[in-house]
């Protein structure tokens, strides 16, 4: 009961630092280059990179004509931007290029000359919908047999890229999803609307991979469906890979505003215009042919063209056990015709989905009362997710239970965006060196400055900045945007 007491009179929590720069609505923010830079994004495409450190710009540009929608890390030295005057553009900018960019932060005036990173690829998309792109890296074993040889070698040597990735973003044509390859700039897939369900626009997105094998679209509808589509594996007969739904609910009666997947692939969650989170088990993969890259994954085996189509497992509350179940109608499989020998006694065999299938409950569901919680974000722990509110609060879940841990009240008007910094971002040895033999920087200070003596205190104070900076790396990190143009800072858990 003291305890209870106690914890009750403690003062609300408040930000560790608020950044102030931006003169428009923030609308994306992300940590980059593991925990030590932060990316801020608003209304006006102005896009500031902070020093986590410093807590200081270190490069200001105005990357897109409108709105920031979101952003992307492709590895260390290359950013993703999305706006909204329908342009996603790739950055590269290296660390040791911050110095010639700009740090004079939009507010103080517009009409500041600020260089902007060396642009490497800029693609026409659509953005009517105000959903924000999704990127994962490409998998070899996954890259369609027309497409392979159609990469531009000469610019990925130029640009210097090691990888190749896809981006989805919402089709000119309602309900669909092209899907792009870069460097090569191609539009390489079209995900299919959910078959027989009436889903309105595509609101979210999220593309990644399951196993190396199996790519994954997860999606989320403004009639409040939510989908998860896994593309089909190609062989020599039939070169065009197909995207077919394995999973579908509807959990909200409100367009859904975010979703994000747990890092293990097997769960994502939710959020929407009303107060309901969801949680959804992500489907096992579905085995829809024998591939020309060796043998499907082991956790699904295949059937002969006889066998009749038996039913996805259910993701549904036990007593709609049926829910997500195919029609048991027969129908000629697309699968191979050698039945794969199981690899454990607990494999099913699933052929290819021939007709739509049936809407599932989400394993669990949240009523938080709180109407329009968006910017939904998983820590890379999996052990809690955060939403940023329209009443302007940051809300802290427990992804076990979904029972509210946190409520983070600093912004007097709404939130946009937030985002977690990376904690499995390990510490840096300990530098000794800094130390040896009583030469720190107190010692030359007492001692006085000599010409021998100038380049040991810079190699000093460089070593020293190192140092802070590991230290804000390991720092739990969480960070929100919102409609005042203002950015917070918590430390939490």
């Amino acid at each position: 009961m003291a305890s209870d007491i106690q914890s009750s009179t403690l003062p609300p929590a408040q930000p560790a630092y608020v950044f102030r720069g931006h003169a428009a609505h923030v609308h994306s923010v992300q940590f980059v280059r593991q925990n030590s830079r932060l990316l801020t994004g608003d209304a006006d495409g102005y896009i500031v990179l902070w020093n986590l450190a410093s807590k200081r710009p270190v490069a200001v540009w105005q990357a897109h004509d409108a709105a920031i929608l979101g952003f992307a890390e492709w590895e260390p030295d290359r950013i993703i931007t999305h706006g909204r005057d329908n342009s996603l553009k790739v950055w590269q900018l290296r660390a040791s290029e911050e110095e010639r960019f700009s740090i004079i932060p939009p507010t103080d005036g517009v009409s500041t000359h600020r260089p902007q990173p060396w642009l490497l690829h800029s693609l026409a998309v659509n953005t009517l919908n105000f959903c924000a792109f999704s990127m994962c890296l490409e998998r070899p074993a996954c890259k369609p047999l027309q497409k392979q040889g159609t990469i531009n070698e000469q610019a990925t040597a130029h640009n210097g890229a090691t990888n190749s990735i896809l981006v989805a973003v919402p089709a000119t044509e309602d309900k669909k999803v092209d899907i792009f390859q870069i460097p090569s700039e191609q539009r390489i897939y079209t995900v299919p609307r959910v078959p027989s369900t009436n889903t309105g626009m595509v609101m979210v997105l999220k593309l990644l991979y399951h196993t190396p094998q199996h790519l994954l679209l997860v999606a989320g509808y403004e009639s409040g469906h939510t989908a998860v589509h896994q593309l089909g594996c190609t062989k020599p007969s039939s070169p065009q890979p197909t995207w077919y739904n394995i999973y579908l609910s509807q959990p909200h009666a409100q367009p859904i505003l975010s979703l994000d997947v747990s890092p293990d692939v097997k769960t994502y969650f939710t959020s929407s215009a009303d107060a309901i989170i969801a949680a959804h088990h992500i489907p096992n993969p579905v085995t829809l042919d024998q591939g020309t890259n060796g043998p499907a994954a082991p956790s699904i085996t295949s059937v002969s063209s006889s066998t009749t189509s038996p039913s996805i497992p259910s993701t549904s509350f036990a007593a709609n056990p049926s829910a997500s179940a195919l029609p048991s109608t027969p129908a000629p499989s697309v699968l191979s015709a050698t039945p794969a020998p199981p690899t454990a006694s607990n494999l099913i065999s699933i052929p290819a989905q021939l007709n739509p299938i049936q809407p599932s409950q989400p394993f669990k569901l949240a009523n938080t009362k709180h109407a329009g919680q968006q910017s939904l974000r998983i820590r890379s722990d999996s052990r809690i997710l955060a939403t940023a509110g329209w009443d302007g609060r940051v809300r802290v879940y427990s992804t076990k239970t979904l029972t509210e841990l946190a409520v983070l009240k600093w912004h007097r008007v709404g939130v946009y965006t937030v985002d977690f910094a990376d904690i499995s971002v390990g510490a840096a040895p300990k530098d000794i060196s800094m130390h040896t033999e009583g030469e720190g920087i107190d010692a030359i200070t007492t001692k006085g400055v000599g010409v021998g003596d100038v380049d040991r205190v810079e190699d000093f104070m460089k070593r020293l900045e190192r140092q802070r900076e590991e230290k804000v790396r390991e720092k739990h990190w969480i960070v929100a945007g919102g409609k005042d143009g203002k950015v917070s800072l918590w430390e939490i858990y």
